[in-house]
């Protein structure tokens, strides 16, 4: 921590991850010099009347144990990575109101990443019998599919998650990678070259183009008049 350029506080610091860190500093720094400096990914200096107009406290009567916030603990969990503390709030969300859609589709990504497939896909298709075009609901629901062997219903979920700009991308390179699978190349890159129009720095949108990409040129040598088998 600085007062303009002099040092009024430092320390070194090693965390784990998700391990927070609370430091009361007793040094004077003079009104408007305050700079506070963290490795190389934060340098705070503030600007003058930067005073934020963003409430800092939840309404007084906010029923934190109502459906809606039941939902929002779970997704103050997830986005807090402790996914443990988030399936349990939006269990408990789900056992007041069964159909609450927001609470059905970031169940299912949770049950997900817990490799528990039957029981996302089961809280996905909850959702999209909800809502047909659910954006979230689709995607889990695709990406579920893929791991029971539901091809079909993989990239139905993938198409209607696309029409959604926050999971356009990801959903795009998701049903090229069901494409490539299938030994259908051609599709697979093209749904690739596109997940790269949504997202340039999709990574596994550029690994799939680049080796799909190197398959066409093989394709496309002297004395080839296809692409080459499937890679499975």
């Amino acid at each position: 921590m600085f007062d303009g350029d002099r040092v009024v506080f430092s320390s070194r610091l090693q965390l784990a991850p998700m391990e927070t860190w609370r430091q009361v500093i007793d040094a004077p720094v003079t009104a408007g010099r305050l700079r506070v400096r963290a490795g190389n990914w934060l340098d705070y200096r503030p600007a003058a009347n930067d005073e934020l107009s963003r409430p800092l406290e939840s309404p007084k009567d906010f029923d934190w144990t109502s459906a809606q916030g039941l939902w929002l603990t779970g997704k103050e969990w997830i986005r807090q990575r402790d996914y443990g503390r988030a399936q349990t709030a939006l269990e408990a969300c789900l056992k007041k109101d069964p159909h609450y859609l927001a609470a059905l589709s970031d169940l299912a990504m949770v049950r997900y990443r817990a490799m528990d497939y039957q029981g996302a896909w089961d809280l996905a298709r909850r959702g999209l019998a909800i809502d047909t075009y659910d954006p979230a609901s689709n995607y889990y629901y695709g990406l579920a599919s893929v791991r029971l062997g539901r091809g079909v219903d993989a990239l139905d979920g993938f198409e209607v998650a696309a029409s959604s700009p926050a999971f356009r991308s990801a959903a795009l390179i998701e049903a090229a990678k069901v494409y490539a699978r299938r030994g259908d190349y051609p599709t697979a890159l093209k749904y690739a070259e596109q997940s790269l129009r949504t997202n340039a720095d999709n990574l596994d949108a550029r690994q799939l183009s680049a080796m799909l990409s190197r398959l066409r040129g093989t394709a496309r040598q002297p004395g080839r008049t296809a692409w080459p088998p499937s890679l499975r």
